[in-house]
């Protein structure tokens, strides 16, 4: 037998698979638990900071759409609608109103000052307030006037210029104003400020500007500064534009309902909330800051985007949005550029904004990865420190393993070569040793069942080999006088049949038919005593009584005939047998020798069988006189008239035993045929 792999080997290889499996579903549960709360506390901060904006954004609203209801109906609005003549009065009285309330709120309260004082005739510069700086100053309350314009029923804009302009009065052109307008993108939106003439509610629109060109500020392409109404104007090169906030507010003429046209105020669309997202990324991993903007036709807005990051963001966003708006928040991981994201996108504005607004954070994963892949490193060489001291115990516990199971090995090759009385030192009282005592104990009834096997050499019937194992049968020499009932069976004219055939043709012959002949006394609880040549005998009743051995021993010499005449059927040499059956008192028990037994019946009785077996014709059964009583009334026999046998000084009274199940005018034969 080729040999396969030690149980050393098997063991150390079993436990280096299992620490190393062990270590990485560890290591694999680990980084998805950190990846999790890595997500699980930025995504929560996330959402509160959206709800944070969501609830600027929407007070913010009301403020804007209250504002511009007030200001809608200012005779100053009204005089431009209908086409008066410019009214310096109306002009400063308007931008006194407009101011103060933006102002307050702005939580400057008492403190609000006018534009316009009634003893001046020029602007008070000292109420300007804080010079405006688009870039830095975006958070001052003057960036939050915004621009301002009206839009008759024609479609004519007319620009609302502020005091704020190059010439302290009242500008005729609009000044610095119209440049500033052009920030707001008017062109862009002026489609859907027409379809807002359609109807009498204010709307709120955000838009998107075009990308802030020197030239538009009167900033020339080659500075960097420049000064508009005295007050400071920085510029970065490559700035992202704001997004633009516009509300809508139908004038109608107080006097006759008629719907004048639209006053329109456009500011940054960025709230305090906003602003403290990005506020927010200072407090990030300098190298991996959370990166926040607008997503508004098709591209996303932020200040604090590089262009190149902030189109690669946009095409995601497009991507992940498609064409039908979604009003509920989402998450989106993948790469972003070389670089792995997470991107948070939730809704600003309702689904039916002619361009629906999003805010986005992405949020760098390389940190999260970072941390991982140590986490790897130091979790891998913790399980190698891990894998070596199991690798070491696991050789320490196989090789006192191995120890006694070579010991039973060699016992099991002792064994299989016949040295039965071959047996293991137990070592210990665990499983080990108890397989040791196991051994032994298979070993000693191993010895025991060799003996049986010898003994089991000296008998030819399994019943006798079966009460030899038991110890029910006596061994020693002699036996007990016992009521028996013997059958003899031979083949008719055995001699004649055989002569020309092979005796290997003979052999299998006999064989085949002993063995079919041997299963049927057996099942009629019989002891098959010994072959003769063609015959065999058979006793019932000789170890253990069955009951009416008599009534066994003629049922299984019918049984014998039918099946023989069935084989016969399938032979090209039929075999005719006869049958003969005796019963009375014989001595059974073990005949023979002292090293060779054998289990059989002697007595009269027992040559009385032999004989009428002889005398019985091919293919019936005779019986003896004892033999029919103890068979009872309900047996069919046939008279034959006196034998004298061999062996025998008187004559014998003998039966021709009939089948019921062949015997028309037998009652069992009558009751198969009416079923």
């Amino acid at each position: 037998m080729k040999k396969g792999t030690r149980f050393q080997t098997k063991l150390l290889l079993t436990m280096v698979v299992m620490v190393t499996a062990v270590t990485m579903a560890l290591l694999a549960a680990t980084e998805r638990k950190i990846r999790e709360a890595y997500t699980r506390q930025f995504e929560g901060e996330f959402q509160e900071l959206m709800d944070h904006m969501v609830e600027s954004r929407k007070a913010r609203a009301e403020e804007s759409l209250t504002l511009g209801s007030t200001l809608a109906s200012d005779p100053y609005i009204l005089s431009i609608l209908r086409g008066d003549e410019d009214d310096e009065q109306l002009w400063r009285e308007f931008w006194n109103v407009y101011v103060t309330t933006i102002r307050k709120s702005t939580e400057l309260g008492s403190a609000a000052k006018p534009v316009f004082n009634e003893n001046d005739e020029k602007v008070l510069r000292s109420s300007r307030g804080p010079r405006i700086n688009l870039v830095s100053g975006i958070d001052s309350w003057i960036n939050r006037i915004g621009a301002i314009a009206t839009m008759d029923t024609q479609g004519e804009v007319t620009l609302i210029p502020d005091p704020f302009s190059k010439n302290e009065n009242m500008p005729k052109n609009g000044g610095t104003q119209h440049n500033r307008w052009r920030r707001f993108n008017y062109d862009l939106a002026r489609e859907e400020i027409e379809v807002f003439m359609k109807d009498d509610s204010q709307h709120i629109l955000y838009i998107a500007p075009d990308p802030v060109q020197p030239s538009t500020l009167g900033v020339s392409s080659a500075g960097l500064k420049a000064k508009a109404s005295g007050n400071k104007l920085e510029l970065r090169r490559n700035q992202t534009p704001i997004v633009q906030e516009m509300i809508s507010t139908p004038v109608t003429d107080p006097e006759t309902g008629e719907m004048l046209g639209l006053f329109l105020r456009g500011t940054s669309a960025e709230t305090d909330a906003q602003r403290f997202i990005e506020r927010y990324q200072s407090t990030m991993d300098s190298k991996d800051p959370l990166k926040s903007g607008i997503y508004l036709n098709g591209e996303v807005l932020s200040r604090s985007l590089d262009h190149k990051f902030a189109s690669e963001l946009a095409q995601v966003v497009e991507a992940i949005i498609g064409e039908e708006y979604r009003e509920d928040r989402f998450r989106w991981e993948g790469e972003i550029g070389s670089m792995r994201h997470a991107v948070y996108i939730a809704p600003l504005t309702d689904a039916d904004t002619p361009w629906p607004a999003f805010e986005v954070a992405a949020f760098s994963l390389t940190k999260l990865n970072s941390d991982l892949a140590e986490l790897r490193i130091r979790g891998s060489g913790i399980g190698l420190i891990v894998l070596l001291f199991s690798a070491l115990m696991a050789w320490l516990l196989s090789r006192n393993l191995s120890i006694p199971l070579r010991e039973l090995v060699r016992g099991t090759k002792a064994i299989r070569e016949g040295t039965l009385g071959y047996r293991v030192e137990v070592r210990s009282r665990d499983e080990i040793g108890e397989l040791a005592s196991a051994f032994n104990e298979m070993a000693e009834d191993l010895k025991q069942k060799d003996l049986y096997r010898d003994l089991l050499g000296k008998v030819s019937d399994e019943t006798v080999a079966q009460a030899l194992v038991s110890g029910s049968l006596d061994l020693e020499l002699g036996g007990e006088l016992k009521n028996v009932s013997v059958l003899f069976c031979d083949i008719r004219g055995f001699t004649a049949m055989t002569e020309h055939m092979d005796p290997t043709q003979v052999i299998e012959m006999v064989n085949s038919h002993m063995t079919a002949m041997t299963q049927i006394v057996q099942t009629h609880f019989g002891v098959v005593d010994k072959f003769v040549g063609d015959e065999i005998m058979a006793v019932f009743g000789g170890l253990k009584s069955y009951g009416n051995d008599a009534a066994n021993a003629a049922a299984c010499a019918l049984q014998m005939i039918r099946v023989r005449k069935e084989l016969n059927r399938e032979v090209e040499i039929p075999v005719d047998i006869g049958v003969g059956v005796a019963t009375g008192e014989a001595i059974a028990g073990c005949m023979g020798s002292t090293d060779r037994l054998n289990f059989t019946v002697l007595g009269a009785r027992v040559n009385l069988a032999a004989r009428l077996c002889d005398a019985a014709s091919a293919m019936t059964a005779v019986i003896d006189l004892d033999t029919l009583e103890a068979l009872g009334d309900n047996t069919t026999a046939e008279a034959l008239p006196d034998l004298e046998l061999k062996g025998f000084s008187q004559t014998w009274t003998a039966f021709h035993l009939k089948d019921p199940a062949s015997d028309p005018d037998s009652p069992e034969r009558k009751a198969v045929m009416a079923d």
